[in-house]
């Protein structure tokens, strides 16, 4: 999620990877990896992207808005099986006594 804003947030710059590199002191790869996903800028590199794209480090780092309408159930046998792209699923027995974590 972060990789994917950093990403939008680039493009709606209209800057290259290059660039912001050179701002932050890394090599481009760096930005296309935190574009991946597969590293994290720091805290200080964080913050000064924020200050780059004009938002705060909340608002870059945070997680979407839970969207209540991405949300499938099924029920069967008095268990409530519930997915959304966010959360993988999740099992309620009858008394909602427990909560188990599936990965389907």
């Amino acid at each position: 999620m972060l990789g994917e804003k950093i990403k939008k947030y680039r493009e709606s710059k209209n800057m290259t990877q290059g660039e912001i590199a050179d701002i932050l002191g890394v090599k481009a790869a760096t930005i296309s990896k935190y574009e991946a996903g597969t590293l994290e800028p720091n805290i200080e590199s964080l913050k000064r992207l924020a200050d780059l794209f004009e938002v705060s480090v909340d608002e870059l780092i945070k997680e979407d808005s839970f969207d209540i309408s991405k949300i499938n159930i099924l029920e069967s046998n008095g268990i409530l099986f519930v997915s959304s792209q966010s959360l993988i699923s999740i099992a309620l027995g009858p008394r909602v006594s427990s909560l188990k974590l599936l990965n389907f």
